[in-house]
């Protein structure tokens, strides 16, 4: 997943797990504190064909 944020002064900021990692889990778990995430990459798993509910 990458993530393009904007930090409190204003700076456009690219993260990921490998790219600015720390700022990446900061940003995760910081609940807006760090900035403000304004585009993101998330990889998806294809859905299974049947799904059975209780």
């Amino acid at each position: 997943m990458f993530n393009l944020m904007v930090a409190g002064k204003g700076d456009f900021m690219t993260c990921s797990k490998t790219i600015n990692s720390e700022l990446f889990y900061g940003v995760l778990g910081g609940l807006g504190q760090f900035g403000i995430i304004t585009r993101a990459r998330i990889v998806l798993q294809k859905a299974p064909t049947r799904v059975r509910s209780l």
